[in-house]
């Protein structure tokens, strides 16, 4: 198993995690961030993120400094690490190998996404419902149909790097199983990353976890 394998694999024993928490205290998590950082800190212990010494690159030449000279530690995982010349430049998290990163002089990171890093998205949904109350009919409220673009967007953000992975928490508990889940977001998932998009779904209502 590769590094950045078993850097997906730990991440996914972290969400596991999380839902085993949020099912036994559904007011645990009240904002996204209170999911991001529980994620983190979830993550950061663990030994697949462990930090890295890597030596700073000059972008303008691309060579490395000599070995033993101005070395720079890091850990493989981040939280909204900014990308130089990108419209929407950083997701929830991201997980890249500290040897892929480049350093300038001015010490300012820069990787590719394409290669071998894993980004991840958030959603928290406080207050959307997904269908009407009032109607018979399964129809979606116009307030969950805006909010489901802003999801897709996240999705198809994700879809710029080797594995990515959306947690949406729900404390509406708008999925019922399984199938409603997988159905959503394979219908969101751009044609040609749906191999390379993992979604998970959290509900207090859960025990366990809806993943596609």
């Amino acid at each position: 198993m590769t590094q950045i394998e078993d850097m997906h694999k730990a991440v996914i024993s972290g969400i596991k995690r999380l839902q085993k928490l949020y099912y036994k205290s559904p007011k645990i998590f009240l904002t996204e961030a209170d999911v991001q950082c529980r994620l983190y800190s979830e993550l950061i212990m663990q030994p697949e993120f462990k930090p890295t010494k890597v030596n700073r690159v000059d972008n303008k030449s691309n060579e490395k400094t000599k070995k033993g000279q101005d070395l720079r530690v890091t850990t493989p995982l981040h939280a909204e690490l900014y990308r130089k010349g990108k419209k929407k430049s950083y997701v929830d998290l991201v997980i890249v190998p500290p040897k892929l990163f480049k350093f300038n002089k001015y010490d300012s990171p820069d990787y590719k996404e394409e290669k071998e890093s894993i980004g991840i998205e958030l959603k928290f949904n406080k207050w959307h419902e997904r269908l009407c109350k009032k109607s018979n009919e399964n129809k979606e409220t116009k307030k969950w149909k805006n909010f489901e673009k802003a999801l897709e967007k996240d999705l198809q953000r994700l879809g710029g790097y080797k594995s990515g992975i959306l947690l949406f928490v729900d404390p509406k508990s708008n999925f019922k199983n399984q199938t409603a889940w997988g159905k959503f977001v394979k219908d969101s998932i751009p044609k040609s990353k749906k191999r390379t998009i993992n979604a998970y779904y959290l509900s207090p209502k859960q025990r366990k976890i809806f993943e596609v």
